[in-house]
């Protein structure tokens, strides 16, 4: 019974560290669609302004979707010296659980809003061509996103 017990135990301090390193791989990989906005700058500049870039998950009651809020805050480099751009946005993603395909929804120049809703109808449910009205998104309007 004491092996059980510790068996069990263990496993499931494993399975919570192996979800908390997803969680943070897909942060830091959401942080890479960033890149596009960069100037010239040395890898290890940009690897270590990626990094501390501030992004989190958005509270949501989808179930097969993490969303991601990235703040744009990042520097653009140019030769002989470094600018913060100004932006007023922040970038939006939404990583599909099941397939391990990320979405743009906001604050890139190119979203994959229509794929995204394509993905949304088989996985989450649609009613009256809206994603279900009970499923939320922090800091996302979805009926507002669909209409766009």
């Amino acid at each position: 019974l004491f092996i059980i017990i510790y068996i069990f135990c263990y496993t499931n301090s494993v399975s919570q560290t192996v979800s908390r390193q997803d969680s943070i791989s897909i942060l830091f990989k959401a942080k890479l669609f960033t890149v596009s906005d960069y100037g010239i700058g040395f890898k290890d500049e940009i690897l270590n302004d990626i990094q501390n870039q501030k992004a989190r998950f958005l509270m949501t009651t989808y179930s097969e979707f993490l969303f991601i809020s990235i703040e744009f805050d990042q520097p653009y480099r140019v030769e002989g010296g470094m600018t913060t751009l100004i932006r007023n946005c922040n970038y939006y993603l939404a990583f599909d659980i099941l397939g391990s395909q990320f979405y743009k929804l906001g604050g890139f120049d190119f979203v994959n809003i229509d794929s995204f809703f394509e993905r949304l109808k088989r996985g989450e449910g649609i009613v009256s061509g809206y994603p279900i009205y009970n499923a939320e998104i922090e800091d996302v309007a979805i009926p507002c996103l669909y209409s766009y």
